[in-house]
């Protein structure tokens, strides 16, 4: 059965129950004592065999596993399984070599206990179910940001601290609101990105990287649902489409518009709507900027309005046949933020040394040469003398394979002083290396024990200057 962590249920850790499947073969029932257990439903499943089957076929959130199996159907099950499900280990005998083998095997925790009662290790098992659950999420968010360009989007989205907001520009697009002098003196990417990409946003909600809020609705085509729609305002009274703006008078008690008015020889005016003469004061009238027909000459508040779509050409329909498509909103979730800066520190580190030195310095950008186009580069620096080239490495070989042979396509083609430099979280395995080093690609890699900023002028300074 394949599978991948974006199908394994994230949120099962919500629901009302966690389903553990324990697999013991020397259990022949459960014990009465799980129906005390809140927010848990067991399976016992004994046979090792049956368990391949169960996990395969059916949600189970947990697995907790007798330790008495043979260690060859162990260490099967184990492999198949671990990345997909958090198994804890259990034994009746308290021996470190099967608290050794566990770990071996990796297993999220051990138990030991002569006779099991699910009460007293539920809390075991809901600990390393949420664990496990927030050790997925970090997986999938590390993978999604292996792409460039959801990078670009989430570093900008960081650094602008304003959502992406939904609006009307002849159709819907998603956009952080920016000034375009300010996006063009910055080179600001994610607005071009998400129109030619609209499902990164989507992919973000369902990863719950950023929460989506309603922000309103717009109407749209009550044919096509497209909003690239006009409007067409006309005289109630005629349908001309020619007016001019006219100060009305109404009287406040009735509400109703005088279009001529009469006077008394008081100089009051006369209300043919509720037969009355009043003064003409802020408590008995008011007035508004509204139209008058050429045409016609009648005075209106408010012109009557059909819409046209640009789209298909429905023509003439009113605000009440149209359709309403809701606005949206997103931003990044308050319990990410510190972990995309961590995420990103090392490109702003490095974007900033870079800057003093007199670079300038664009985010996954492509380099063109010749009519060639190589990239998107996570990072190019860019001064009279010299252009640098940073790729970011995750845990995708196969991706980090393609950026590597990007670079390798560059370096045959151009004749410009071009560095190019692979930057890492983790030592690269020995595969990676042996490429970096055949397309004289410098590593640095990142070491969670010091200033990333003095690793990196420390990497870069001699190579470059």
């Amino acid at each position: 059965m394949q599978w991948s962590l974006t199908e394994i249920n994230l949120n099962a850790v919500e629901l009302d129950k966690i389903r553990v499947l324990i697999v013991d073969e020397q259990h022949v029932e459960l014990s009465h004592t799980q129906d005390s257990v809140e927010g848990m439903e067991f399976t016992l499943c004994n046979s090792l065999s049956n368990a391949f089957d169960v996990i395969d076929n059916q949600q189970v959130d947990v697995v907790l596993c007798n330790m008495n199996a043979p260690p060859k159907f162990l260490r099967e099950f184990f492999q198949k399984y671990n990345q997909r499900v958090p198994i804890v280990a259990f034994s009746s005998i308290d021996d470190p070599k099967l608290a050794y083998l566990a770990a071996m095997l990796k297993a999220r925790d051990i138990v030991f206990s002569k006779q099991l009662n699910y009460k007293d290790i539920s809390q075991t098992l809901k600990k390393v179910r949420s664990e496990w659950i927030e050790e997925q999420q970090g997986k999938m968010i590390d993978g999604f940001l292996q792409e460039p360009q959801n990078r670009v989007i989430l570093r900008e989205l960081l650094v602008s601290d304003l959502p992406i907001s939904q609006r009307i520009v002849s159709k819907c697009v998603n956009e952080i609101p920016i000034d375009d002098s300010i996006r063009k003196a910055y080179g600001i990417k994610s607005n071009e990105i998400l129109t030619k990409n609209p499902e990164i946003l989507e992919k973000m909600v369902k990863m719950k990287i950023v929460v989506k809020e309603n922000i309103g609705q717009t109407i749209a085509c009550a044919n096509c649902d497209s909003v690239n729609i006009y409007a067409n305002y006309h005289c109630p009274n005629c349908n001309n489409s020619r007016f001019k703006r006219k100060e009305l008078f109404f009287h406040k008690l009735c509400n109703l518009m005088i279009t001529l008015k009469k006077y008394s020889n008081s100089g009051e005016i006369f209300c043919p709507n509720c037969m009355i003469y009043f003064e003409n004061t802020n408590s008995n009238s008011y007035t508004v900027l509204g139209f008058e027909c050429v045409h016609c000459n009648k005075k209106f508040a408010t012109p009557s309005i059909l819409y046209n779509c640009n789209d298909c050409n429905y023509e003439k329909f009113t605000l009440n046949s149209a359709k309403w498509i809701d606005l949206y909103s997103f931003k990044i979730r308050d319990e990410h933020i510190n972990k995309l800066k961590n995420n990103f520190f090392s490109l702003m580190q490095l974007e900033d040394f870079l800057t003093q030195s007199g670079f300038a310095v664009k985010h996954y950008d492509r380099y063109t040469e010749n009519h060639d186009s190589f990239g998107p580069f996570d990072l190019i620096a860019y001064s009279p003398m010299r252009m640098l080239i940073f790729i970011t490495l995750g845990n995708d070989l196969t991706r980090n394979i393609e950026k590597i042979l990007e670079i390798e396509k560059l370096s045959t083609v151009s004749k410009k002083n071009i560095k190019t430099f692979a930057i890492s979280k983790i030592r690269p395995v020995n595969s990676i290396q042996n490429l970096l080093k055949k397309f004289n690609i410098d590593s640095i890699c990142e070491d969670e024990n010091k200033d990333i900023k003095s690793i990196l002028i420390k990497s870069l300074t001699p190579r470059i200057f």
